[in-house]
């Protein structure tokens, strides 16, 4: 009779997920005319036109911010001005492409996955499952062909894993921990959030000297993290502006009733919340998320072992602060929580037994099914806006290059509701004849007071009369006005 090994059977089955994921890759990779492929929404247009502000002027001020000033130190937008850097800093290495962003976030991811896949510590076979869950896993896929920097944050999420790894192999080393903490510090410039990640050293204190030093090194990262969102992002209304808000009126009680009401709503969204178009994948997807947490928290509470406890902890660390601080809706909390999911890839391929794989690669399989057509669509979305178009609107947009800067940048309210899926800013010039960047006041956010400014641009269509500005220019499609 034939004996049929379980294991082995499993392992083969992985080995046929990699080549269906690899396959499923290629093929919407193949769908991508990287030629007219353009950004369609907010954040998407301020990764995309501040990196090119940076890489025309050499200035890290925002062209695309909320009130057209930015930040208080350097001007930078809500996103702060290291990814306008980094992407606009390449592009002067090499030169300037419309789809850079989306192509070197897919070369990042790819190299940090060889990264982690060149350990010794794994085994082929374990290698083979990593590259399955980090491929099933659908936020890759969801994101890689987007404007966005989630992709960007998995791969700092793989490299960590395996700093992490390092540190707990070898405790009474110092080199490890410093690399860690300096690959904090990095990934900490363009996501603040990433200094609580220096938590992850805390189990490894010997001592309560040690244990001292190391929650005051934490403090002390934490601490940076807060100061350069004050000093290098500009302020955006949310929850957690509108609480500190609260706290420095001394409203001490309305702000911890709000606490308790933003965190139970946010928990609440989080177990529930489906986003109509996307059904239960989306769910499904926040509910992969917390299975490692949970996972790893079981094994801290079996085997007191360090590396566990660090494991679960910095998952509870990261979904703490997104429940108390930020929104679990409207995709912001997978975007926030999911490099957790491939953090912890490397630690569960180390880790599960070939039965217990199968608690997660069986919802990913089958959300990663169900996610093909939401793909396709973000593809399609992003080829569907002319880049031909683009270059004709610049064209007639280019009288704004010539205003006149002051104190070394323009600025330019927008007095229109700007568009998804359009042209709307992509073809405003970022910098003028002079290489001064163009900085545009974005209405993303409305308050009881308009903004104020010596420049307005209106859509020509809307025939507006703006009272106490003057019509300076005139395009097909938008006209320029200047305060009188």
């Amino acid at each position: 009779m034939l004996k049929i090994n379980k294991e082995e059977v499993i392992k083969y089955s992985v080995f046929v997920l990699v080549l269906i994921a690899l396959g499923q890759y290629l093929r919407l990779f193949l769908l991508v005319d990287f030629n007219n492929y353009l950004p369609i929404h907010s954040d998407e247009y301020s990764y995309y036109l501040n990196a090119l502000s940076f890489y025309e002027t050499s200035s890290l001020r925002a062209s695309f911010s909320l009130s057209g000033y930015g930040s208080s130190v350097l001007g930078a937008s809500v996103h702060g001005f290291v990814y306008s850097f980094f992407y606009g800093g390449i592009a002067k290495m090499l030169t300037w492409h419309h789809a850079q962003m989306v192509i070197l976030n897919q070369i990042f991811f790819a190299v940090a996955m060889l990264f982690v896949l060149f350990q010794k510590v794994l085994s082929p076979a374990q290698r083979i499952l990593l590259i399955a869950l980090n491929l099933l896993f659908p936020v890759f896929l969801l994101y890689t062909f987007t404007y966005m920097q989630t992709v960007l944050h998995l791969s700092f999420a793989l490299i960590m894993s395996v700093l992490v790894y390092r540190m707990y192999q070898t405790p009474k080393s110092k080199n490890p921990i410093y690399f860690f903490l300096g690959f904090v510090f990095l990934v900490g410039l363009f996501r603040p959030s990433w200094f609580f990640w220096m938590m992850l050293i805390l189990p490894l204190a010997s001592t309560r000297k040690v244990l001292f030093q190391y929650i005051l090194l934490c403090l002390g990262g934490i601490a940076f993290s807060f100061l350069f969102i004050k000093f290098f992002a500009e302020p955006v209304p949310n929850y957690f502006s509108y609480l500190i808000s609260l706290l420095v009126k001394g409203e001490w009680i309305h702000a911890i009733l709000s606490f308790g009401r933003h965190f139970l709503e946010n928990t609440y969204y989080y177990l529930t919340y489906i986003e109509s178009s996307y059904g239960y994948t989306y769910l499904t997807i926040k509910y992969l998320i917390l299975t490692p947490i949970l996972y790893f928290t079981w094994k801290a509470y079996l085997q007191k072992k360090p590396l566990h406890i660090a494991l679960a902890g910095i998952g509870w660390v990261n979904l703490f602060l997104l429940l108390a601080l930020y929104d679990a809706f409207l995709w912001r909390e997978i975007r926030i929580l999911s490099p957790l999911f491939y953090f912890y890839s490397f630690f569960l391929v180390l880790e599960l037994k070939p039965y217990e794989q199968l608690i997660i690669l069986v919802p990913s399989l089958m959300i990663f099914y169900k996610s093909d057509y939401l793909i396709k669509n973000i593809i399609l979305e992003r080829g569907n806006i002319s880049y031909n178009t683009l270059v004709e609107m610049q064209k007639e947009l280019d009288f704004l290059r010539e205003i006149p800067t002051s104190k070394g940048f323009t600025r330019i309210i927008i007095d229109f509701d700007i568009r998804d899926n359009s042209l709307d800013v992509l073809c405003l010039p970022v910098s003028n004849y002079l290489h001064y960047p163009i900085c545009y006041a974005a209405p993303y956010y409305y308050t009881n007071k308009p903004q104020k400014g010596e420049y307005i641009l209106l859509r020509t269509t809307d025939n507006k009369l703006k009272k106490g500005f003057l019509k300076l220019k005139e395009s097909p499609y938008y006209t320029l006005y200047k305060k009188e």
